[in-house]
């Protein structure tokens, strides 16, 4: 829920990673980083992106992509007739989607989500929402969020990270999200989901 850094983010996604999942061929994982910046402004086509991710298609297959990325993001009904435009001239929660879509590009097995919500109207947030209800069943997804309730609606893990005076973030408590909100065993994590603090 709060993160200060990276790095605990992903020792704990590495210690679920060898409990909970199967590795694929040669035993890496592929992650992909839905983050909205840089990347809309780009064309919402994909082909460029395959091309730096090492994927090599043919237009045919490119095309398929573009389509089940898009589709799987919940973008496709919304910008099919504007492939060609820059992400730009989306709205926030469109953004936010193709940065989804392009991550899915990968084929990843973990996508890794730095507030997937942030500033955006509630509309915007439940659709991203329902996008990663429905990728669920697909990859596995983290979420840094600061949002307590989007934490509790879309998760089925939780971990409460903290930093305290200037010291570097921490796991304080970790487990199934139910247990983390309705009977945590830190008093800190309870303080934070009840609203005592943050």
């Amino acid at each position: 829920m709060v993160v200060t850094h990276w790095p605990p983010v992903l020792d704990l996604l590495s210690t679920w990673e060898t409990k909970h999942s199967k590795r694929r061929r040669g035993g890496k994982k592929n992650t992909g980083l839905a983050s909205t910046g840089a990347s809309t402004g780009l064309p919402l086509f994909l082909g460029g992106l395959l091309v730096l991710t090492g994927v090599r298609a043919r237009r045919a297959e490119k095309d398929a992509l573009v389509d089940e990325c898009l589709t799987k993001a919940g973008l496709w009904p919304e910008v099919r007739d504007r492939l060609k435009q820059r992400g730009g001239a989306l709205s926030g929660g469109q953004q936010q989607r193709l940065c989804i879509a392009r991550s899915l590009a990968v084929r990843p097995d973990v996508l890794l989500m730095d507030e997937p919500c942030s500033a955006l109207d509630p509309t915007s947030t439940r659709r991203i929402e329902q996008t990663i209800a429905e990728l669920a069943h697909e990859v596995t997804i983290v979420i840094v969020t600061h949002n307590v309730q989007q934490a509790a609606r879309v998760s089925q893990q939780c971990a409460f990270f903290l930093a305290e005076q200037g010291t570097p973030g921490v796991i304080v408590e970790a487990g199934p999200t139910k247990t983390i909100f309705e009977s945590p065993s830190d008093t800190r994590t309870s303080d934070y989901v009840h609203g005592r603090f943050g």
